[in-house]
């Protein structure tokens, strides 16, 4: 490892660097240094690592760790940061979901408890399946919550 260089665990949160990523904001200028924050989902090698992006993103999901940056939340609760509109990769807008807190049964239907990156705690929604288009989270929810459903 060199001077400087993080090594992130998995669940560790990340921000990802917009640096090489197409989005259609017209000004790079104007885009976000920093997106995220994600969850590490895999450590690929000592300098590479998976986070936890939406499949929605359509991009390679391994970056170097010079891409990362660890993400520190805010303590101060007196501040509250103004909600960020849908971002927008490759054409496509959405909320990105940062973890799926419980599930319920609707009527025939299951409803999803979703904290989204970029809002606070009391700003989680119920949404039906059909909203989440993250299978592989979904997969990894429900084998890690047997007990639910």
């Amino acid at each position: 490892m060199h001077i400087g260089e993080i090594d992130f665990q998995v669940r560790d949160e990340v921000l990802v660097s917009t640096r090489n990523i197409r989005t259609t904001r017209a000004s790079k200028k104007l885009e976000s240094n920093y997106m995220g924050p994600y969850y590490i989902k895999r450590k690929i090698s000592p300098v590479a690592f998976e986070p936890q992006l939406p499949k929605s993103m359509k991009i390679h999901p391994v970056f170097h760790v010079d891409l990362l940056k660890p993400y520190v939340r805010s303590t101060d609760t007196s501040r509250s940061s103004p909600k960020p509109p849908p971002i927008s990769v490759e054409e496509q807008k959405g909320w990105i979901i940062k973890d799926i807190i419980d599930v319920r049964k609707k009527g025939k239907h299951y409803e999803y408890l979703i904290d989204w990156v970029g809002f606070p705690p009391e700003s989680r929604t119920w949404e039906p399946r059909w909203h989440l288009d993250d299978d592989e989270l979904l997969k990894t929810w429900h084998s890690s919550h047997p007990e639910k459903i």
